[in-house]
């Protein structure tokens, strides 16, 4: 979710994606990643990490492994 500074785009910061993505996985108990990815600005790769970093610090995300 990109948001507009003075006309330019600017990317979410990794501790504000966190915090969309905790947001996006409690609303929905079965969401899946290729949902995560259709927001602005985020890829597959920045999804995984995002997902290890809430792991990293104790939320308990599950889910099945998806293609890479």
């Amino acid at each position: 979710m990109s948001s507009f500074r003075g006309g330019i785009p600017v990317t979410p910061t990794t501790p504000a994606r966190l915090s969309i993505l905790l947001s996006l996985l409690q609303a929905r108990r079965d969401r899946p990643g290729a949902l995560l990815v259709e927001r602005p600005d985020v890829s597959p790769h920045t999804v995984r990490r995002d997902v290890e970093r809430l792991r990293a610090l104790g939320h308990p995300v599950a889910g099945p492994a998806g293609v890479r």
